[in-house]
């Protein structure tokens, strides 16, 4: 991702996503937000592959 094309946008998170979100992001030593794009990226790949 380009640094200039980012965009910062907040969302909540129930503390169990929350907490699932970032025990796989240390688990692949990833930031939070990486793993939620990592993550989001994913699920839109399977989407277009389904």
């Amino acid at each position: 991702m380009e640094k200039d094309s980012s965009l910062v946008k907040s969302i909540r998170f129930p503390k169990e996503l929350k907490e699932k979100v970032q025990a796989s992001a240390e688990k692949e030593t990833r930031t939070f937000s990486a793993q939620v794009i990592h993550i989001i990226k994913k699920y839109y790949e399977l989407q277009e592959n389904a």
